[in-house]
Parts: structure tokens; sequence; C-alpha cells
């Protein structure tokens, strides 16, 4: 899937390519194309639980996640919500 959106790539570097930035794997490659999910939901229940929740259920909530192993990016998710 990737490659038939790539037209005229000549390299890999080429195929990594997203908007001019150049990405490290293609699997950041897929997520910045939008073709991985973006764990939008994860993030969202963590920030709503914020609002109700204390510090105890907020870590007990992402180990939760964790180990349902269904993020695509957990270190992303832990990133955009840590605070």
């Amino acid at each position: 899937m990737m490659l038939s959106s790539a037209k005229g790539s000549q390299s890999y570097k080429d195929i990594r390519m997203v908007e001019n930035v150049v990405h490290g794997t293609f699997r950041e490659t897929c997520f910045a194309k939008g073709f991985l999910g973006n764990d939008q939901e994860f993030i969202g229940a963590l920030r709503e639980a914020n609002t109700w929740g204390s510090t105890h259920f907020l870590r007990k909530l992402f180990i939760k996640l964790l180990f349902m192993n269904t993020m695509d990016r957990p270190q992303y998710v832990w990133e955009q919500t840590w605070q």
C-alpha cells in the first residue's frame, strides 16, 4: 500500500518522505500518511479520566491500556497525556 502511494520514488528515502519530511522508519511513515491508527481514542479516554480520576486511578488505567496491547504507539500516548 505504501509503494502505491509513493509514486515516482527512486529510493527508500523517497518512500519514507511525507510532506518533505523524511521519517526514520516505514512504520512512522505509515502513521504520517494515515495508514495506521493514531490512538486518539486512548488519549481522549485518559484526558477525560483526568477530570475525575485520582492519580492512582490514572496510572492503573494507563497500565490496563498497555496490557490490552491495542495501542499502536504507547510512547506517543504517554507523551500526549503524562501531565
